[in-house]
């Protein structure tokens, strides 16, 4: 799904985890990943990995996947 920018405080008030519930819903790894989102909206999937640290594979496609599912 892709919504514009300008939308994004919308949607995350509606479907969004709340900022004192994630360190209890969201793993070490989707955490790592949020962090670096925060700071840079768009990046290379490669940049990403690198930026949050986790390097493995598996583990990286996990924790974007919890990140979209919360």
């Amino acid at each position: 799904m892709f919504i514009a920018p300008r939308m994004i405080p919308s949607f995350n008030a509606i479907w969004g985890v709340a900022k004192r519930e994630e360190k209890k819903r969201l793993s070490a790894e989707s955490l790592a990943i949020l962090k670096v989102l925060r700071k840079e909206w768009e990046m290379a999937t490669g940049d990403l990995r690198d930026e949050s640290g986790v390097k493995d594979r598996k583990a990286f496609t996990r924790a974007i996947d919890d990140c979209r599912r919360r």
